[in-house]
């Protein structure tokens, strides 16, 4: 019976309406299985030491009971039975968008699987329910915005306590009368916003920063709350605590007690800092007096270095103090990490030792205060929401983004305040890697499964930065064979990182390595196949995955810019989690041939007229107002126009509507009539053509040559244009004046495989998205390598018939003369050009049977 509430509870809180708007979705199973175990096996190796790691993924990717058995022989033979049980006794878990609680209740039954084993290896025994109990009291943490969310995770835990607890019907009562089943989850799970602590309107993230040096006396009180919260999460009679008041009113008390000791702390450093320069300011009097001329340009330099940091102690002494009145002023406290968890963030091991979880999916637009109703959300609070997260962020890690607290006067605009801005498109969940990161203690391990976009997009590029330099990159899985969520058109990477450190170069000297899995995680679930990964010192493809290690200082140089040496960002989702081995022959071999889009051809949108039911005419309509032919221009308004390389004028369906006179000009015109009518219709008054002097008038004389197709199945086609005409916002347009050689260029097989890896496929229902900005960027071999008569020859061939799906366009005699031109140019083998084809058709095959895996389960 329990196990069907359980169920029932679960499905009734995924349909929540809330959660869709939240941007909520619920991670499958194994995923979460795959993530607690990763993590696990990442802080247990932290802190038993890397020589152990394969032994620690022997162990915990154990679950037949022979591989448990010959990993704990393994286990005793190294002595690490009592180091283990300690390390998994301390660990302290964390998701920070808990949600209903999946990570909490999947780390729960690896960690009790794990006790379980440890307390036979040493012959000690603990009932399954004490063991649980213990593990959800003292190891599992959790945070969310959602109020019912929160209650739901609480209700999980206690379920999946109780479900299995094999406990006789006459020791239940007896437990139950001496010590109460139902334990208090109130300080393990709370409900709060992970990313915006404020108190009084004073950000006070990342105060914990400033804790060093606490006292004994301190460190004791922090001590005695840890002990004394698990005494009231299990009704411990003995507990000082009544009440949750008394609990909460305590951590406020102590936040506090730490903030008075660091101000005081600080002070003193002002002090010392101010005799020393007093010293050396008489010291330097006496100089002046004497008749020697010692050169006083050393102490000068010190003199001014401690002033300096007398200037930076005095602002944090005055930080601190004014954080301390805040947390006085307030009658009740909302949610702040420093404070809720202030016994893990000022104990020794300052922080959490995992942090795992899948943040909300909410778009850049749609980002909003989660405390509002929909109802009061407007453009303004949004943007002020915004200007927190982002404060957050530069107050999480200042010496990154260049953040100074003096500078930051605006409310509505920190980004004044700091030298670096994170993305003003970036996703939420970006903003949940950064604090997330900043929740770990220096041992701890970070597991997060995310849209990818990061990867790939500009808005990730102070992401991938800060990983580079301050992080070390473990693992970033991706899954080629199927979508990890039914009900959110994303696709998604699993990424296991480091705790950030201050310094870089350890961090740039540490190698990512990039997997891409060929089948669903179920079947991969397998020590020896993680072995093999942290092993990779080079690209490697077996049946099972593909693994690219890269060291962290290469990838830095790859995404910066060559002339100002910062860094811009770069395609990793494209480059080393999807791109096959021909890619870097290609690249290679075509180094000196290769040339960018955007370096030989302007790359630019098509025309947006506002209002394309006026703009916009088809036969009937120029016919039923006889509209003169001078207004009219011919239009590419759908890519279902393009069905070759060459656009048939023929196979237009509009014409636009172009006319750049005056009213009085038009007169006994049927433009002016036409004119009259769209007013009548209401479409001068629309945002894009009421800024126009003349709203009728769209201001363009670019003539196209070619079109950019910018989302694609599996129909790879680009197309030029022979003859003038305008192209509507839904295609890209380019103009080169190697026209004809472009045209072949962009029809080929290499330039589709770039395309493949350098564009988004982070949507999830199969297309194949690209940018002006990726577009420009994208690598073809310089078309001034084709002879004019051969690229006429070859489009000519091609442009009299239909283009196929790639898969059996690759069999088409014409389109392989097409691709032999390049070929040619690039010295490819027979071999590799097979592998060419090969390549393309999977990665167009991957992405859209990725897409369909969902409708398949």
């Amino acid at each position: 019976m329990i196990g069907k509430v359980y169920e029932s509870l679960v499905n009734v809180s995924e349909e929540t309406d809330e959660r869709g708007d939240a941007g909520i979705f619920y991670t499958p199973r194994t995923e979460i299985d795959l993530m607690c175990r990763l993590a696990l096996v990442d802080n247990l190796a932290n802190h038993l030491g890397e020589e152990h790691k394969s032994l620690l993924y022997e162990t915990v990717f154990a679950f037949e009971p022979d591989e448990k058995t010959t990993a704990d022989q393994k286990l005793r033979h190294c002595n690490l039975w009592n180091s283990l049980d300690e390390c998994l006794k301390e660990l302290a878990v964390v998701d920070p968008a808990c949600g209903s609680g999946s990570f909490l209740v999947g780390m729960l039954h690896v960690l009790d699987d794990m006790r379980d084993r440890t307390n036979h290896g040493l012959e000690r025994g603990e009932e399954s329910f004490d063991r649980k109990k213990a593990i959800i009291g003292g190891n599992l943490y959790g945070v969310d915005v959602m109020e019912w969310a929160c209650h739901v995770a609480e209700l999980r835990l206690w379920l999946a306590l109780i479900i299995d607890a094999d406990i006789p019907r006459a020791e239940l009562q007896v437990r139950n009368q001496n010590d109460p089943l139902l334990p208090h989850f109130s300080f393990n799970i709370r409900c709060g916003d992970s990313l915006v602590q404020e108190i009084g309107g004073m950000n006070l993230a990342q105060v914990r920063d400033r804790f060093s040096g606490v006292s004994s006396h301190l460190k004791g009180r922090v001590t005695k709350l840890k002990n004394q919260k698990l005494k009231f999460f299990n009704n411990d009679a003995t507990c000082e605590f009544e009440s949750e008041a008394d609990v909460k009113d305590e951590e406020s008390k102590l936040f506090g007690r730490l903030l008075d000791s660091q101000t005081n702390r600080i002070k003193t450093q002002i002090n010392l800092l101010k005799q020393k320069i007093r010293a050396a300011d008489v010291q330097q009097l006496n100089f002046d007096e004497s008749t020697e001329t010692p050169d006083a340009s050393q102490p000068d330099r010190e003199t001014d270095e401690w002033r300096k940091q007398v200037d930076a102690l005095t602002e944090e002494r005055n930080h601190l103090k004014k954080a301390r009145k805040a947390l006085l002023r307030e009658q009740i406290l909302p949610f702040v990490w420093d404070i809720a968890f202030v016994d893990i963030f000022s104990d020794d091991k300052g922080g959490f030792d995992i942090v795992i979880g899948n943040p909300p999916y909410v778009r850049q637009e749609n980002i909003a205060d989660p405390n509002l109703p929909r109802e009061n959300v407007t453009t303004e609070n949004k943007k002020a929401h915004k200007a927190k997260l982002a404060r957050s962020v530069y107050q999480a890690f200042p010496r990154f983004f260049g953040y100074k607290r003096e500078k930051d006067i605006k409310p509505e605009d920190p980004s004044i305040a700091v030298s670096r801005k994170i993305g003003g498109k970036s996703d939420l969940y970006i903003y949940f890697y950064f604090h997330g990161l900043s929740l770990l203690n220096p041992k701890g391990s970070f597991c997060f499964i995310t849209s990818n976009s990061w990867l790939d997009v500009a808005y990730g590029k102070n992401l991938q930065e800060f990983l580079l330099k301050h992080c070390h990159i473990k693992q970033i899985i991706d899954n080629q064979s199927r979508r990890s969520f039914v009900s959110a058109d994303v696709n998604t990477v699993i990424c296991l990182f480091s705790a950030p450190g201050e310094k870089q170069q350890p961090a740039l000297d540490g190698t990512a390595r990039f997997v891409m899995f060929k089948t669903p995680f179920e079947g991969v679930l397998d020590a020896i196949i993680f072995e093999e990964v942290e092993e990779a010192s080079e690209r490697k493809s077996t049946e099972e995955h593909r693994i690219f290690p890269v060291s962290q200082q290469a990838l830095l140089e790859s995404g910066s810019d060559d002339r100002t040496r910062k860094y811009t960002g770069d395609k990793w989702g494209g480059k080393y989690l999807r791109a096959p081995d021909i890619y870097w022959t290609i690249l290679e071999k075509g180094k000196d041939k290769l040339v960018r889009l955007g370096d030989i051809a302007e790359v630019r949108f098509g025309i947006k007229t506002g209002a394309n039911e006026f703009f916009y005419l088809d036969a009937d309509a120029i016919q039923r107002w006889g509209i003169e032919d001078e207004f009219l221009k011919p239009v590419v308004k759908s890519p279902r126009e393009c069905k070759s390389i060459l656009i048939d004028p023929s196979r237009l369906k509009f014409k636009l509507f172009m006319c750049d006179k005056d009213r009085e000009d038009l007169e006994g015109t049927a433009a002016l009539d036409y004119i009259e009518w769209g007013e009548s219709q209401g479409f001068h008054g629309r945002l894009s053509c009421s800024g126009r002097a003349r709203w009728w008038e769209i201001k363009e004389t670019n003539w196209a040559t070619h079109l950019w197709v910018k989302s694609i199945n599996d129909r790879h086609m680009q197309a030029r244009i022979p003859f003038q005409a305008f192209v509507d916002q839904r295609l890209y347009v380019m103009s080169c004046a190697q026209s004809e050689n472009l045209n072949v260029v962009l029809n080929t097989a290499p330039t589709l495989l770039y395309k493949e890896l350098h564009g988004r496929v982070n949507l999830g229902e199969g297309a194949l998205d690209t940018t002006v900005y990726e577009a420009n960027q994208i690598l073809i071999v310089d078309p001034g390598y084709i002879s004019v008569n051969d690229a006429r020859r070859v489009e000519k061939m091609l442009s009299e018939r239909e283009i196929l799906p790639i898969s059996d366009e690759i069999h088409q005699s014409d389109r392989r003369d097409l691709d032999a031109l390049i070929f040619d140019v690039l010295d490819l083998t027979q071999g590799e050009r097979d592998g060419v084809y090969e390549a393309v058709v999977n990665l167009v095959e991957a992405r859209l049977n990725k897409a369909r895996s969902l409708q398949r389960q």
